[in-house]
């Protein structure tokens, strides 16, 4: 009897992050000015947007080259890359769905406290009137947050390719439209193939980050220099920092599960091309016996009456074998994942497939 097929859950989270990722560029397909900017259009100095942009070109520029490690120091990178490699080895041994999310939902958590500080200090520096001054503390909290992001999902943030992935996380992040869609797919080109689709100078992509930046943020920047009225620009950091935040999770889940798909096929042996065709589906299969000893029977150990640990391993089989039709078209020729259940007692370590033990009750 079987009981259903499946998609393999990295292909299945994948999709569902494409899913995520459609709907992020829908939502900021076009950009929605505040009416508090027009109010204030009339009254920006003229060179107040290009004395952003340097200021912001200035702060990734001196972190980059020595304030990573300053940053470093706000949080426990080994702690933190040891639990990372915790959490990646209990996704490669349990193989699901679950274990795949508990690196968003680590990521997520880091994520909200630096929007919370950031939000904190920004509020402060209004309270001052301090506006300008605010940016390389803002600059290091977005960055802060994309390195702790990137650690969570075992990524480095050191090497020139690294930073120019984070300067386009953070373009993606406070970008709209056609711009958008662009810097997403480049970001997509670089998961993909490893590499860039074009050549660009770091000075180049980090003037052009700035320039974003300080367009997006040019009125709140503007109303945080004037005190105590400066509160409202100060908390529009917390609002960017969110954005910055929930873009660089969705980007470095969608490139976690990619490597880890990647992995697989490498350790199967099959190349780019042959992975397009890899059917991701998987097989179950259990004898009415089975499936009742699986659903309702005691797992008690029957040599020593300890308690029984479910576990269970796969095998690959040919897709034709198991006339597997997880996708809409079938595929003869596919590797299927042919999952079994065990149990291992915890009190004597000996091991029972599920059909010796389904037969016991009888």
């Amino acid at each position: 009897m079987k009981l259903f097929f499946g998609k393999d859950p990295v292909q299945a989270e994948l999709e569902k992050i494409e899913k995520q990722e459609e709907k992020y560029l829908e939502k900021n397909r076009e950009r929605r000015e505040l009416p508090l900017n027009r109010l204030l259009q009339d009254k920006i100095p003229d060179k107040l947007q290009g004395t952003l942009e340097a200021a912001f070109a200035k702060a990734f520029s001196l972190i980059f080259e020595k304030g990573t490690g300053v940053i470093e120091k706000t949080y426990r990178k080994e702690e933190l890359e040891k639990k990372t490699l915790i959490r990646q080895y209990a996704a490669d041994v349990r193989g699901d769905r679950k274990s795949l999310k508990a690196f968003s939902r680590r990521a997520a958590g880091s994520g909200a406290g630096n929007t919370l500080i950031s939000g904190a200090a920004g509020i402060g520096m209004g309270l001052l009137g301090i506006g300008i001054p605010d940016i390389p503390l803002l600059t290091g909290m977005m960055l802060r947050s994309i390195y702790e992001a990137a650690l969570h999902y075992g990524f480095s943030y050191d090497t020139q390719e690294e930073k120019r992935f984070i300067l386009l996380l953070i373009q993606g992040a406070m970008t709209h439209g056609e711009r958008l869609e662009c810097v997403n797919g480049e970001l997509n080109f670089f998961m993909e193939h490893g590499s860039f689709s074009r050549e660009e100078e770091p000075e180049e992509i980090i003037r052009h980050t700035a320039g974003i930046l300080s367009d997006e943020l040019l009125y709140m920047k503007f109303l945080q220099g004037i005190p105590i009225a400066g509160v409202i620009g100060g908390a529009g950091d917390a609002v960017y920092m969110n954005r910055i935040s929930e873009y660089a999770r969705l980007k470095y889940h969608r490139r976690f599960c990619m490597e880890r798909q990647k992995a697989k096929w490498e350790n199967a042996g099959i190349g780019i091309k042959e992975a397009e065709m890899v059917h991701k589906g998987f097989s179950y299969e259990f004898s009415p016996r089975e499936a009742a000893y699986l659903l309702f029977g005691k797992k008690i150990c029957p040599v020593c009456g300890g308690r029984l640990e479910k576990r269970k391993d796969f095998e690959m089989r040919p897709g034709a074998e198991l006339n597997s039709k997880a996708d809409p078209i079938f595929v003869p020729d596919a590797e299927i994942r042919k999952y079994r259940y065990f149990f291992c007692c915890r009190k004597c370590s000996r091991e029972f497939p599920l059909k010796e033990l389904a037969e016991r009750k009888r």
